[in-house]
């Protein structure tokens, strides 16, 4: 019972309309009938029929240290913001950043606001989240290392700190 939930029964009370649990975030419409010949189909039926509408409870999730770390990954994938704009920070993105961070630190002080610090002819640009493309100068590129690592921080030791709490609150998404 804990996987559905919002039971509507048909007008003929041969049906009942419901959500199912597909994953930790996902409802999809689910029906169960008093035709189903299945058993596993009839108990749910059987049991929803015999709380009445009226009994129905709602399903208490209890959220888990995996539902945690599902969404602090979820949170890092998201993305962050720096000068303005937001940026990726899936695996990919961030070693891209501290690589480009790492050439930027080198040549920062010799190519101060330059933004062809980097050797090539065209300016260098990173791509935010809404591929608009940003010119940065290497200091520009330091700092989005440093905001990159900045959320990442704060998301993980958010994480960290509900992970630890003796019962995990049902709203904790909303702490992270």
């Amino acid at each position: 019972m804990r996987a559905l939930k919002d039971p509507i029964w048909g007008k003929d009370h041969q049906h009942i309309d419901c959500k199912i649990r597909v994953n930790e975030d996902e409802w999809a419409p689910f029906t169960v009938s008093a035709a189903d010949k299945d058993p596993k189909m009839m108990a749910i039926f059987a049991s929803l029929e015999a709380m009445g509408p009226d009994e129905y409870v709602p399903p208490v999730i209890v959220p888990t240290a995996r539902d945690v770390n599902r969404a602090r990954e979820k949170l890092l994938s998201a993305g962050f913001t720096f000068d303005g704009n937001v940026y990726q920070a899936d695996i990919g993105s961030m070693v891209s950043i501290a690589m480009a961070a790492g050439v930027a630190s080198e040549v920062a002080k010799a190519k101060r606001g330059d933004v062809r610090w980097h050797g090539g002819d065209d300016p260098f640009t990173w791509i935010t989240s809404d591929n608009k493309r940003v010119e940065m100068t290497a200091s520009d590129v330091i700092g989005l290392r440093q905001a990159a690592m900045l959320r990442r921080g704060e998301v993980i030791n958010a994480a960290r700190d509900i992970k630890d709490m003796d019962e995990i609150p049902p709203d904790f998404a909303d702490h992270i």
